[in-house]
């Protein structure tokens, strides 16, 4: 009897330790399902918002023709959003002004009539601009088929027009013009230009790159 009691004596602690071990696994099974279940999956997907779509916008755009060719060279028109389409999206709004060029009209409209003095001593100044020129050619030079180079005397006025000013003029045309014909000459400044004249002696003239000539019949 006293060899049982003892041996149960010494089993007691080994089985206290079981139990602590089971105990300690129970509580970490438990705990660790609590935080698996507070805890986003690594691999779940992000969270969607679902918006609302308000239609389709298919833009059209309702635009005017082309004004004349401006002042400056450029031409505008007035575009409007197709109301019926309810859109207020304007990142494709078409172009509503653009570069231009003169044409004939323009030219006689706009083109600045300039004194021959002024336009030879501050020369400078007036290169790339439009301007209106009266006289009388001088001298022609074919270059090819439709290209010229014109010498033409510009006029002041007195009581009438008297041509003693000399200019070069650069022409494109089909039209054949003849030494001796008035002309009206609408151009713009490219300059001066120096040349050596038949007996040798150097000339400078403003030279001018001409858009329209019309000449006197």
């Amino acid at each position: 009897m006293k060899t049982e009691i003892k041996t149960l004596a010494k089993e007691r602690p080994a089985l206290s330790v079981l139990i602590v071990f089971f105990l300690v696994i129970i509580l970490m099974i438990f705990f660790g399902s609590i935080l698996s279940n507070n805890s986003p999956p690594i691999n779940s997907p992000p969270t969607q918002l679902n918006i609302k779509q308000t239609g389709s916008c298919s833009p059209t755009w309702q635009c005017s023709t082309w004004e004349k060719c401006s002042a400056n060279r450029t031409q505008g028109r007035t575009c409007i959003l197709d109301k019926l389409k309810n859109c207020t999206n304007t990142d494709d709004k078409p172009k509503e002004n653009r570069p231009c060029e003169w044409g004939r009209e323009e030219y006689k409209k706009y083109a600045r009539s300039v004194l021959y003095d002024n336009l030879f001593r501050f020369n400078e100044e007036f290169i790339g601009e439009s301007i209106y020129l009266h006289g009388e050619i001088t001298q022609i030079i074919q270059v090819d088929k439709n290209n010229w180079i014109l010498k033409a005397n510009t006029g002041r006025i007195y009581d009438a027009y008297f041509f003693d000013d000399e200019v070069i003029i650069y022409f494109q045309s089909s039209e054949r013009l003849l030494e001796g014909d008035v002309v009206d000459i609408w151009g713009e400044v490219l300059g001066l230009r120096t040349y050596t004249t038949v007996l040798g002696a150097e000339r400078t003239a403003p030279l001018i790159d001409a858009k329209f000539i019309t000449y006197y019949k």
